[in-house]
């Protein structure tokens, strides 16, 4: 990451409190399983933007 090579996550969670308003869920409440550094995200948006 530091080398760019890559700069985005993939993480497994489960959902443990959620609610709709309209079309939206919105999470409250995950369970994180596990985080992993990955070259092509499912998420575009799952990026990291800063490595200390």
């Amino acid at each position: 990451m530091q080398n760019q090579i890559t700069d985005s996550l993939s993480i497994g969670y489960e959902v443990v409190d959620a609610y709709y308003k309209g079309y939206v869920r919105y999470i409250t409440r995950v369970n994180l399983w596990e985080v992993s550094i990955v070259t092509f995200p499912a998420n575009k948006f799952a990026g990291i933007t800063c490595v200390n």
